[in-house]
């Protein structure tokens, strides 16, 4: 029994299970192949449309069959995956150039889905033919399908680079890519600058490609990023919705959004939603109303702007506080040669383009031999007329079909009657190439008619024309290059069309920017943990019984942060323009539930200042504020000795604090200088500063000036005082 246990390294037969599984998702699931800028689900769905004869010209189908012969025969996944994917190659607002043609409601750019595949119907674009074009002529190579049943092309003989046309976004494992779509006229003359010149620059491609070009439009702000993108394959583009102004009667303006960013593409409801939201809230005060107006005709978000509002800072805050400015990140990852790689612009396009010339040599390899096959029929038929009634006398003296192809094809007679010696001389002589006497067999005699043999010999002229063409095709580079070329302009002639997306440079300096008025406020915390914000007009007329009821009362500014300490050992950072400025009787606004507030004070205040955190185990640090500069909102502050210790005692360290006090539940105290704390990072433990006896611990820290000469001479480890 124990022949039959193979034993294997467990940690090397996971790790190698783990490769495989992320070179399966890899290559057969996330991220498209380079030559044809599609992944296996989408490249699938085009075949099988093509076999259930969908093209353009054909009716339309019904894509729950489609979906069927996709699952049933290529890709054994989820219909409702399957569905999606071939539901983003119809939406005009996701692709550039759309690659499938839908019929009933295929989804919206607000976001609304496409209805169940029962109720659509699909079947291909024209442009899906340029990415087809030549499957029949052994292109590409196949490969098996999932059950090794059916073959199926390992890529598509794409005549466009629609990798970059339509773009592609996927995630792997450890990896994933983002190509932003880009104009068809722009990549066409980029793929016939390198045509004509092998040696192109990135730079030079540059001239041609300006940038992405989304189909939602808008403006890309970050035109000097472009470059450095390309070139090294990653990058972010900064984009910006569009605007239109729009005068109504009594001096009313309303401000109309015509374009949006690509990243609300397929989600326009929630941008508008964010809209409605924030003037809600009363953070968009110069919007009256917001309104979506889009039809078929276009976008079109309506701000009604309220009177006096200068038109250009609210076009600057909408930039700010909302994501009219986003940013869409750039990752140029794709499959060559089963193998994942970021490349610059210029590797996209040699890659392409090397395969682009494979493709066309191979193909006219392929009518190459078609042409030849065809020129030798004709000249077969044409020698077969000048010889008809020997012919005929030889099939009338066989008696096997087998016998007539021998005797024109090598001259042996010995199984044909013919009495006449001139024929048995003549027949003799015969030597038909087998495809010719093939094609003998099959022929009618009102093709040997005059009209009939002239029309074979144009048919012979045409053909040797196409062979002479087809050959210096193959034999010079530079006449198939250019041949290319007219192909990839007949495609942006029929397909292209001009840049939707705007390319400019707005530096920071050149932007509007709204001037923020900032006001001196105070924030009051009560012992219930409500916090309120108060002007100082109010603050100055509350009297002093009132406000020593507050655990603090921080003097703050409207544009400054309140960080807060608690004893959870949780940091807090909340927003002072997020707090509404409240009257004295308001009650507030609760800070996060069930903490003990150990300590708050203005990120201002704090500025190049260091904080002192003591445990109830005795353990101190010095933190600089600097480590809790972050945008985050909530974050650990800290970390304990043990899970049994706990965080009593948050002090700022200003310059009169000189000496520190740790007092213990048993009356004991230490003194010693707060310079002989060391400064550690947040997640530091800290140091002891008392030795506790069992069962003690720390009640209460203080932190003194220094009264005495004494005190400065005093040891590393203080005294003690019982």
């Amino acid at each position: 029994m124990n022949k039959n246990i193979i034993k294997i390294d467990y940690k090397e037969e996971m790790e190698q299970s783990y490769i495989d599984y992320a070179m399966s998702v890899i290559i057969q699931r996330a991220i498209p192949d380079l030559r044809d800028g599609l992944k296996p689900v989408h490249r699938r769905i085009l075949y099988a449309m093509t076999e259930l004869n969908l093209e353009p010209e054909k009716p339309f189908k019904k894509s729950a069959r489609i979906i069927g012969d996709v699952l049933g025969k290529y890709h054994p996944h989820g219909d409702s995956s399957v569905y999606e994917a071939m539901v983003r190659l119809a939406q005009d607002f996701n692709t550039n150039h759309p690659l499938v043609l839908g019929q009933g409601n295929f989804g919206s750019i607000d976001g609304d889905p496409a209805a169940a595949m029962r109720y659509t119907e699909a079947k291909l674009e024209s442009l899906s033919m340029s990415l087809l074009k030549g499957l029949d002529k052994d292109t590409i190579e196949y490969q098996d399908n999932f059950d090794n049943s059916l073959k199926e092309p390992s890529v598509l003989p794409a005549r466009f680079f629609n990798l970059l046309v339509n773009g592609s976004t996927g995630i792997a494992v450890g990896m994933s890519t983002n190509i932003p779509p880009h104009n068809l006229n722009e990549v066409n003359n980029a793929c016939k600058a390198y045509l004509k010149n092998k040696n192109i620059t990135n730079a030079g491609l540059l001239r041609y490609i300006k940038g992405p070009d989304f189909p939602t439009g808008g403006t890309i702000i970050n035109k000097d990023d472009i470059k450095k993108i390309y070139e090294t394959g990653n990058g972010r583009i900064r984009v910006r919705a569009n605007f239109e102004l729009e005068d109504l009667k009594g001096g009313r303006k309303n401000l109309i959004i015509t374009e949006i960013p690509y990243t609300f593409a397929g989600s326009k409801t929630r941008l508008i939603e964010s809209f409605i939201n924030l003037v809600n809230d009363r953070k968009l005060d110069e919007l009256s109303d917001v309104r979506d107006e889009s039809s078929k005709d276009g976008i079109r978000i309506v701000l009604e702007v309220k009177r006096g509002i200068d038109i250009d800072m609210l076009k600057s805050k909408l930039y700010q506080t909302t994501r009219l400015e986003d940013t869409v990140p750039v990752n140029l990852l794709s499959i060559v040669d089963n193998r994942p790689a970021v490349f610059s612009i210029r590797e996209l396009i040699e890659y392409y383009c090397e395969f682009l010339i494979s493709i066309y040599i191979k193909e006219i390899n392929f009518d190459l031999n078609k042409l030849k096959y065809d020129r030798e029929i004709n000249e077969g038929l044409i020698k077969a007329y000048n010889k008809i009634d020997l012919i005929i006398e030889i099939i009338r003296g066989s008696k096997k079909r087998e016998d007539v192809v021998t005797c024109l094809t090598t001259g042996d007679i010995s199984n044909i009657n013919l009495n006449n010696k001139s024929s048995q001389a003549t027949a003799k002589e015969l030597n038909f190439t087998q495809n010719q006497a093939e094609s003998i067999m099959k022929l009618q005699l009102q093709r040997l008619v005059g009209l009939e043999i002239d029309k074979i010999k144009e048919t012979l002229e045409e053909i040797n024309k196409k062979i002479d063409f087809s050959l210096n095709l193959l034999e010079n580079e530079d006449e198939l290059r250019d041949y290319i070329i007219v192909d990839l302009d007949d495609i942006k002639k029929k397909y292209g069309h001009n840049r939707k997306t705007q390319i400019k440079q707005i530096d920071k300096e050149d932007k509007f920017v709204e001037e923020e008025v900032v006001e001196e406020l105070y924030a009051l915390i009560d012992r219930f943990n409500y916090v309120k914000v108060v002007d100082t007009q109010s603050y100055s007329r509350t009297n002093k019984e009132t406000l020593e009821s507050y655990k603090y009362i921080v003097k703050i500014h409207s544009n400054d942060n309140l960080w807060i300490f608690s004893d959870d050992i949780n940091f807090h950072q909340i927003k002072i323009k997020d707090l509404p400025v409240s009257k004295m009787a308001d009650r507030g606004t609760p800070l996060p539930n069930n903490i003990n507030l150990l300590f708050a004070d203005s990120e201002e205040n704090l500025k190049d200042k260091e904080l002192l955190f003591t445990t109830k185990f005795g353990y101190v640090k010095r933190i600089d504020s600097s480590e809790f500069q972050t945008i985050r909102r909530e974050l650990i502050s800290t970390r304990l000795s043990s899970e049994d210790d706990e965080l009593i005692s948050v002090n700022l360290i200003d310059d009169n604090s000189e000496e520190l006090v740790l007092i213990t539940n048993d009356n004991r105290k230490i003194r010693f200088n707060v310079s002989e704390v060391s400064k550690q990072k947040r997640m530091a433990m800290g140091v002891i500063g008392i030795n506790l006896n069992q069962d003690d611990y720390v009640i209460d820290v203080k932190l003194e000036e220094k009264t005495d000469k004494d005190k400065r001479n005093r040891g590393a480890k203080g005294f003690i005082i019982k």
